[in-house]
């Protein structure tokens, strides 16, 4: 058969994709290289299929032994990007927020993975 023309974006995610955002330590809100990431590799797929469902796991490194610190941070980052997703128009049922704090043996600690599925 033939293949349509644009039926598939090189900038838009495909779907069970994972993305990964670093922050700062202590960092909570979405920077504006991130927010632009979110907007170009992200947004198109969320928008185009309203099927797709996004995680948004959160995390952050424990500083001075802090854990239920960590925790918070990783909430605050959490939120903040399920607000970015609220003010472009995805509804939160879409979403599942997981605030994970240090629970990760990857780096760097102090990130937020997304997860198009």
């Amino acid at each position: 058969g033939t293949i349509k023309a644009g039926a598939m974006k090189e900038d838009a995610i495909p779907a069970s994709k994972q993305m990964s955002f670093e922050f700062k330590s202590g960092v909570t809100d979405l920077s504006k290289d991130q927010i632009l990431q979110l907007n170009t590799s992200i947004m198109p797929s969320l928008t185009k299929d309203t099927t797709l469902r996004i995680e948004i796991r959160s995390f952050a490194a424990v500083v001075n032994g802090d854990e239920s610190g960590a925790r918070r941070v990783a909430l605050s980052r959490a939120l903040a990007m399920r607000q970015y997703f609220v003010d472009k128009g995805i509804t939160p049922v879409r979403m599942d927020l997981r605030a994970l704090g240090n629970e990760t043996d990857q780096t760097p600690q102090d990130r937020v993975d997304l997860q198009i599925k």
